[in-house]
């Protein structure tokens, strides 16, 4: 993904299924990959599930792309990419699209072949990552010891509250998890681990830690 960004530039958004490792199929949780892309400055659209053709014209974009460059045909992946860069400008440059009013991709939309969004790794906004991140809760049950685990991190809040279901939520503010029993009364706030610029640049976020 990196090597297309540097390519091609950021897109405004990307709109993706309830697939891992884009997305949670359950929807539980922000997944380490869309925390990275909204940094980027990406906004991760999800498509609704079991709804296929919220996708539709992309699904067709790559049928008709499958087609045109006759992949079934390319003896291998070198002239398989020769055909998709044809493809790409004849699409871009030359197919005069109707419901644009006969004009080319590219006389509608100047930037779709020098997009000025450049991938740069320094400009990565973490704020924007804590913001969404504040817009999720989390559902726990906490284990006989007390603990629960987020983001592969375990967390302990008290042998008083094994077997319970906790509501988890982060704070943009302190970074912390601020952690509610079932009946919303506050429990404790605890220092979430791992959710800093490096180890979301990183994708690192899941990997084990001992920091508390």
């Amino acid at each position: 993904m990196i090597s297309a960004f540097k390519k091609w530039g950021l897109p405004q958004s990307i709109r993706i299924d309830n697939g891992a490792p884009m997305a949670d199929p359950q929807r539980k949780r922000m997944t380490v990959l869309s925390m990275w892309l909204t940094g980027l400055g990406i906004k991760v659209i999800l498509n609704r599930p079991r709804r296929p053709t919220d996708n539709a014209k992309v699904e067709r974009m790559q049928q008709t792309t499958k087609n045109w460059a006759d992949i079934q045909n390319c003896v291998n992946t070198h002239q398989l990419q020769e055909y998709l860069n044809e493809v790409i400008e004849i699409q871009r440059a030359h197919y005069k699209v109707r419901r644009l009013g006969n004009k080319t991709r590219v006389e509608c939309y100047p930037n779709i072949m020098n997009n000025p969004r450049k991938y740069n790794r320094v400009e990565f906004d973490t704020q924007i990552v804590y913001q969404e991140l504040a817009q999720w809760q989390f559902v726990r049950q906490t284990s006989k010891t007390g603990q629960f685990s987020l983001y592969g991190q375990i967390y302990y809040i008290g042998k008083q509250y094994a077997k319970q279901f906790v509501v988890i939520k982060f704070n943009p503010n302190t970074l912390n998890w601020d952690i509610c029993d079932a009946n919303a009364i506050a429990i404790r706030s605890i220092t979430a681990k791992n959710i800093d610029t490096a180890s979301i640049q990183n994708l690192s976020i899941c990997q084990r830690t001992t920091k508390t």
